[in-house]
């Protein structure tokens, strides 16, 4: 077939090539090896989750405050943890931000979904904690009050006996660990260096055309998508080969736990070869100039790369903020929860947003390629 005929072309152009070659596979480890050994201080084992999570909490309504004061209060929740009232929005807000409690929760006046507020600290496996043990009791307390309304009675201030036993372990997983500097860098590392392969397919595609190579492929007797669908199959391929030669490079010499959802972690390195490969495919139809293609490219992943960590775990504020539209966020921060051993219940939202993005991506690039035409 005339597409896997293409494809194949194209891995032998990459394999044949030694700057590929130590591109996209002896430079990962090296930097995973570098940055995991002396930026290792930076995830020491006391500074890991030891003690409860502090959650800070503004609440509109006094119902609600015993409600919630309850349920903070029983022994179960207090194992993951603890509360502390403040006076205001603002203080809650400035007492999240500067780091003098892990997470933060806005109670409104009513009892429903919309009404709660959660503010995210610095800390992704602390934000998970508290957030699994928040959602817990907001579905416990709402469907309290949904009971109370129907049936004509009073809400009362506690919670019914027995929300405790909905914060277990197996929600939270008795092993909550932050990843070490090893595991952090080699999820860092393996998504940035999977979105760069797509930097040599958007150049491909772009240098394909600015230098009339590509005028002779389509003279061939295919179609013209097929010479594009087999381009982009092939070097999808090469980036799967070294998203496994990293992770079993990474695992069995660096001793790097990837955690036991293998076929997770195998989903999030195809969602992100999608997303890279649909941003190449992007930028080789709209930008005509097949260096001007690498460049943006390039700096794209590194911007990426950088507002979301992958360089120094931490980064909060705005930039936390908006690296939560970025490709690199999303995987990494999935890669990092299987590897700290949390059930999928914990992950599987990002990997739902990850999908959503490179699904997303993908589509964008199709309907430009319609509209624009490779070959124009």
């Amino acid at each position: 077939m005339a597409i896997l005929t293409i494809a194949r072309y194209e891995i032998l152009q990459m394999v044949r090539s030694r700057n590929t070659f130590i591109v996209l596979l002896i430079l990962p480890l090296l930097l995973i090896l570098i940055l995991g050994s002396a930026l290792g201080n930076e995830f020491k084992p006391e500074d890991r989750i030891a003690k409860p999570v502090g959650i800070a909490v503004f609440s509109e309504s006094p119902d609600l405050s015993a409600a919630f004061a309850a349920a903070f209060g029983s022994e179960e929740a207090q194992k993951y943890v603890q509360s502390e009232n403040v006076s205001s929005a603002k203080e809650l807000l400035d007492t999240v931000k500067k780091g003098k409690t892990d997470f933060g929760i806005h109670i409104g006046p009513q009892a429903a979904q919309t009404n709660y507020e959660l503010i995210s600290g610095k800390s992704d496996t602390k934000n998970m904690i508290a957030e699994s043990v928040l959602r817990t009791i907001i579905d416990e307390v709402d469907s309290k009050i949904a009971t109370a309304t129907v049936m004509g009675g009073a809400v009362n201030a506690g919670l019914p006996q027995g929300t405790a036993e909905l914060v277990t372990a197996e929600r939270l997983n008795a092993d909550d660990k932050e990843p070490t500097a090893m595991q952090y860098y080699s999820s860092a590392q393996l998504v940035m260096f999977l979105l760069f392969a797509g930097a040599s397919a958007g150049g491909g595609l772009a240098w394909d055309r600015e230098n009339r190579t590509l005028e002779r492929k389509f003279a061939a007797p295919i179609r013209g998508t097929w010479v594009l669908y087999g381009k982009m199959l092939g070097r999808g391929a090469v980036s799967a080969v070294q998203a496994l030669l990293i992770i079993v490079f990474t695992k069995f010499v660096y001793g790097v736990d990837w955690g036991h959802n293998l076929g997770y972690v195998a989903l999030v390195c195809l969602l992100v070869i999608i997303a890279s490969l649909s941003i190449a495919l992007l930028l080789a139809l709209l930008v005509k100039s097949g260096s001007s293609v690498d460049n943006i490219y390039s700096l794209i992943i590194f911007l990426m790369t950088f507002i979301s960590g992958g360089m120094w775990p931490g980064i909060g504020g705005i930039i936390g903020k908006i690296a939560k539209g970025t490709i690199s966020y999303w995987a990494a921060n999935s890669f990092n929860r299987m590897m700290s051993g949390f059930d999928p219940s914990a992950f599987l939202p990002g990997i739902g947003t990850l999908a959503g993005l490179s699904l997303g991506l993908l589509l964008a690039a199709l309907i430009v390629y319609r509209k624009v035409g490779y070959n124009e």
